[in-house]
């Protein structure tokens, strides 16, 4: 029946759906939901905005539902539970930072890899009354433009919005969104500009003169020089090269007439250009990072034309121009002698097995070696594919020592022994380890400023383990893990210029989950005052 809410949302409108949490409902913070006078009028349940739902990072107002959904539903028929996975991928890997580059690893081990290499649209033709040019051929080998006729005012399907949302991307509209998700989904970074608001019909790819400026997406003004690299129209630049769009030529709700760039850029230009002025964007950080294989560009172009026909926001198809080429210089084969690396690794290698593992993350077998596909730009040497059979390998094949290779023990190799005891020690007891990093913002807490810093995000050198530790915290809480026992061992930059090895702790919410044998216990003081004690006793 009818109830009363109060609520202090502004994004809503009379007859909008919306979440409501009635009383008693508990959210996974811990908050449980009560009648309550607000404003001096009873409220009996909150409406709800994503991030409260946990659907999203952050969110303004309310989480407003399809006007097609029923009333008195439950959320969770809506929003079916499924597990978000959290990848961590090394510097080296910029191949993994996508969908289809972590499919690909699995499908190595069996998983079956689904097909989704989109198809050219149909029919497919040059895009006429449009130039491109590129006066940097080393900073930019590959520039394509295509054309598009769009409807306005396409929503963003629903399921692109709860996997943009998942990966940390709010929802800007369809145009945007699909560019952001063909960023996900191939690691491929795409613009996308409003072909009515660019100045004449030619674009070129040049070096910035010095003193030329842009408004970014980012919200920053930033004046270039010479050392970065632009797209031009005839006025000036509308996108720094990689790194982000400018807002004079940005898509918005009335966009009808778009074109949409795909291209390959060098890594050290864009993340020149992105330290240089603080723009880490996540197209610059995949850019940047180097290694995209370039087959990615037409790839991308196709698969936004696809998705936008889908959604059906495409009205028309103008074609496509391209400059430049797409064609790398092939790897050479990398050696691999297997008998080296059974007697160096310790155990005996399953050839055939591992073989096709090896072809199914895109290695190509020719001269008696293996030849690295575009994306792995990492393996150039036989040790690195000794790592690939390791990574391949039954881990329970893998002796845990090399035996063969040890001769006595250093200083070192005992405390990495004990530092390996203290870590086996604390996540018997359910402590959970982080790993913060040692580079850190000069501003965020107490840190030594380097001379030769990588960038202002590693400007400085931690003196203390706690700030790293808070934020890991900071973030699960955020998440709705308040039941926190974590530990991270480390190296900081103490008194002196010395260096230092250190242990920290953090714990918070309940000491145990709730069970019928035994009740609540909150975590406190003692908490940590007794493990400290325990680990005194056990490493003296």
């Amino acid at each position: 029946g009818p109830r009363q809410v109060v609520c202090g949302a502004k994004n809503h409108n009379v007859g909008d759906i919306v979440p409501l949490a009635k009383p008693g409902t508990q959210f996974s913070d811990g908050m449980t939901i009560k009648s309550a006078k607000l404003r001096g009028e009873s409220s009996e349940g909150m409406l709800c905005s994503a991030k409260e739902l946990g659907l999203a990072e952050d969110a303004e107002g309310l989480l407003l539902l399809p006007p097609a959904t029923s009333l008195g539903v439950p959320l969770e028929t809506l929003y079916p539970g499924e597990t978000v996975i959290e990848v961590e991928i090394t510097s080296n890997r910029p191949d993994l930072a996508s969908i289809s580059g972590l499919a690909r690893e699995l499908s190595a081990l069996g998983v079956p890899l689904k097909n989704r290499s989109p198809v050219p649209p149909t029919p497919e033709g040059a895009l006429t009354g449009w130039k491109l040019s590129i006066e940097d051929s080393q900073s930019c080998p590959h520039y394509t433009l295509t054309g598009m006729g769009v409807k306005a005012g396409v929503a963003t399907p629903d399921w692109m919005i709860q996997r943009l949302q998942a990966a940390g991307f709010r929802s800007l509209g369809l145009l945007v969104d699909v560019t952001n998700y063909v960023l996900l989904e191939l690691g491929q970074p795409v613009h996308v500009f409003d072909a009515e608001r660019l100045q004449g019909s030619s674009l070129s790819v040049r070096r910035a003169k010095n003193g030329e400026s842009m408004v970014g997406l980012d919200g920053g003004k930033h004046v270039l020089t010479q050392e970065d690299l632009v797209v031009a129209d005839g006025k000036g630049p509308v996108a720094l090269a990689g790194v982000v769009g400018g807002v004079e030529s940005s898509v918005h709700a009335a966009t009808r007439k778009v074109v949409l760039e795909a291209a390959s850029f060098h890594a050290g230009t864009v993340r020149k250009s992105a330290r240089r002025l603080s723009a880490s964007t996540e197209s610059a950080k995949r850019f940047g990072r180097g290694g995209l294989d370039p087959a990615l560009v037409e790839q991308a172009r196709r698969r936004v034309v696809q998705l936008l026909q889908e959604a059906g926001a495409l009205e028309k198809y103008d074609g496509f121009i391209s400059v430049g080429s797409a064609q790398v210089a092939g790897a050479l084969p990398v050696a691999l002698r297997w008998e080296r690396a059974e007697k160096i690794l310790g155990f005996q290698m399953e050839k055939g097995a591992l073989s096709q593992r090896l072809g199914g993350l895109g290695f190509r077998e020719e001269k008696g070696g293996w030849v690295p596909p575009p994306w792995r730009r990492d393996v150039t040497e036989e040790i690195d594919l000794w790592e690939e059979l390791v990574r391949l390998s039954d881990q329970d094949k893998i002796p845990a020592r090399l035996d063969s290779l040890t001769e006595g023990k250093s200083e070192e190799d005992r405390a990495d022994s004990v530092r390996r005891q203290i870590r086996a020690f604390l996540v018997e007891r359910g402590y959970f380890e982080a790993l913060s990093g040692a580079l850190v913002r000069t501003e965020e807490g107490e840190a030594t400023r380097l001379t030769l810093a990588a960038g202002p995000d590693a400007a400085g050198y931690r003196q203390s383990l706690l700030p790293g530790l808070g934020r890991v915290a900071g973030r699960n809480i955020s998440r709705g893990e308040v039941d926190l026992k974590l530990f991270e061992i480390g190296r900081v930059s103490a008194a002196g210029g010395r260096e230092e090895l250190r242990l920290a702790l953090l714990v918070s919410g309940r000491e145990r989950p709730v069970n019928w044998q035994e009740g609540d216990l909150d975590t406190d003081r003692f908490t940590l005052q007794g493990i400290w004690e325990e680990l005194g006793r056990r490493f003296p």
